[in-house]
């Protein structure tokens, strides 16, 4: 019987497929793992695997968008210019001008 470690490694190597702009290559090399794993563990959760072999979406930074109002400036949503993108995390900031 196969470890969790190695489910794991199969499906980081459909994730690198999938991320590399190989879908259908990716399809069947997980169809494949699953028809060999099922046979290799009774109690393998196909579903589980399938969810593991899809690529995680990169984790975007919080931001938030920082403006300096004159006085006398009219203030509301759409109203002012933002100046810089601030990473919440960091501090970082990105002019936008």
């Amino acid at each position: 019987m196969m470890s969790k470690k190695e489910y794991k490694r199969a499906a980081d190597y459909i994730q690198a497929l999938r991320a590399n702009q190989h879908p259908v290559e990716a399809m069947r090399v997980e169809k494949a793992f699953t028809i060999f794993f099922q046979g290799d563990n009774p109690r393998f959760d196909v579903e589980h695997f399938h969810v593991a072999c899809i690529p995680a979406a990169p984790k975007r930074p919080r931001t938030r968008l920082i403006a300096h109002v004159r006085a006398g400036d009219c203030v509301g949503p759409g109203i002012t210019r933002p100046e810089a993108l601030e990473n919440v995390e960091t501090g970082e900031r990105i002019p936008l001008a």
